[in-house]
């Protein structure tokens, strides 16, 4: 594994990476596509969320919840789909 960053050496670097991702596109411009991932990254957090308080999804020990739901919907097990589908 490589070695630990601080929290600096992260942020510059997610900023550095912006700026190469942005290119010449003007930042109110660039601003609609971060705040579209933005609300995307929210909206999913409380799918996840609102599908644990209702126990519509079980995360097995030793798994984050992205691994969990990636196991589920290979398999055929998303409850989002059964839901939506009866």
């Amino acid at each position: 594994m490589g070695e630990k960053k601080s929290i600096s050496e992260i942020q510059s670097t997610l900023w550095a990476m912006a700026n190469k991702l942005r290119g010449t596109m003007d930042a109110s411009e660039y601003k609609n596509y971060i705040l579209s991932f933005m609300f995307y990254r929210y909206l999913s957090e409380k799918q996840m969320m609102y599908m644990k308080e209702q126990e519509l999804f079980e995360i097995p020990a030793g798994i984050n919840e992205n691994e969990a739901f990636a196991i589920a919907v290979k398999i055929g097990n998303n409850p989002i789909i059964k839901e939506w589908s009866a």
